[in-house]
């Protein structure tokens, strides 16, 4: 996210530069073409919502707790630290779930979002 986004909100939004002012999702566009119902739309952004919750839990059980950072910047940070192989297990499978969810969320975030 944006680094003036803070607690979902926008922290300059009368300030917003024009390309945050013109941004349109794809969701929006769809919905607003009349390929997608307000109810469709809903229910896809709180699919994503869950899977950046889901995303969120992972950085953090791994150390990467600073919100204020982009996700790909905390998952970056993460996937540079060499893993051990032969320390904890559960590390080790806490970051192979890190990966499969940053995939769908990208994945996601690209087909769904991004125009």
């Amino acid at each position: 996210p944006c680094e003036c986004l803070h607690q979902q909100q926008c922290r300059i939004y009368e300030q917003r530069p024009t390309q945050c002012r013109a941004f349109e999702c794809r969701v929006l566009l769809r919905v607003k073409s009349g390929d997608c119902s307000r109810q469709d739309a809903l229910k896809l952004i709180r699919t994503m919502q869950r899977r950046v919750q889901r995303v969120e839990r992972l950085l953090t059980r791994l150390g990467q707790a600073d919100t204020h950072l982009a996700i790909t910047v905390r998952y970056s940070r993460i996937m540079r630290t060499p893993m051990d192989l032969q320390g904890d297990p559960q590390s080790a499978e806490l970051r192979g779930r890190l990966m499969l969810e940053m995939h769908r969320w990208m994945i996601s975030v690209q087909r769904d979002f991004l125009g």
